[in-house]
């Protein structure tokens, strides 16, 4: 297996096998049955745990820790300091900020952007698309559908508000704001237009009434503190 180490500020191939001691003197551990696709390159002190799988064009920061099993698709990039949990799954084209931190059995869609400090629990479920702020903090079993988007800083102890309507996903973007597939309002603006956002996107007026009760029924469970 080959592997890219930088050099003198600038990336050079090594062999894994024969360029041992290279390894070691920059700290890198790797596992057994460690997989390694082409162009893959790592930062200093990464340690892969047994089992690990990196696809092609991969890239890993200073002091990355994986643990076993885990598998990450191609074009992946991991900033420095970025841990993963046992039998983590990153998509083709995942982005990891510096600082990230993911629990066990973790999945991440293809696409998925996590900024700088995110924390994930265990078992959380990321889809296609997903953009993290920095420093979000997402709870055990969470789990978002496509594209959705936080902002930074936000919490989640459970998995927001999602409901497929007829025509669109309603879900929960932020704690005070909805989204209806591409519309993200505060929750007070949904109320008062949702009749003039509907009809600026062709809802009919039985699907604008569909649509006003998920809205109240989220609304409910958001100022409860139910989601």
């Amino acid at each position: 297996m080959k592997i890219y180490l930088k050099e003198n500020g600038e990336w050079k191939l090594f062999d894994v096998e024969k360029d041992s001691k290279e390894l070691a003197e920059r700290k890198i551990l790797l596992g057994e049955g460690v997989r390694l696709g082409d162009y893959v390159s790592l930062g200093d002190y990464v340690r892969l745990g047994d089992g690990v799988s990196l696809g092609n064009y991969v890239s890993l920061g200073n002091y990355v820790s994986l643990g076993n099993y885990v598998r990450l698709g191609n074009y992946v990039s991991l900033g420095n300091y970025v841990r993963l949990g046992n039998d983590v799954s990153l998509g083709d084209y995942v982005r990891l900020g510096d600082d990230v931190s993911l629990g066990n059995y973790v999945r991440l869609g293809e696409g998925v952007r996590l900024g700088e400090g995110v924390r994930l629990g265990n078992y959380v479920r990321l889809g296609e698309g997903v953009s993290l702020g920095k420093g979000v903090r997402l709870g055990e079993g969470v789990r978002l559908g496509n594209y959705v988007r936080l902002g930074e800083g936000v919490s989640l102890g459970k998995s927001p508000i999602q409901i497929q309507g007829t025509k669109h996903l309603l879900y929960q973007y932020d704690y005070n704001q909805l989204g209806i597939g591409c519309e993200i309002h505060m929750i007070e603006e949904w109320k008062k237009n949702y009749k003039e956002i509907g009809k600026q996107h062709g809802y009919t007026d039985e699907e604008i009434k569909e649509y006003k009760l998920y809205i109240d029924l989220a609304a409910k469970r958001m100022i409860k503190g139910e989601a």
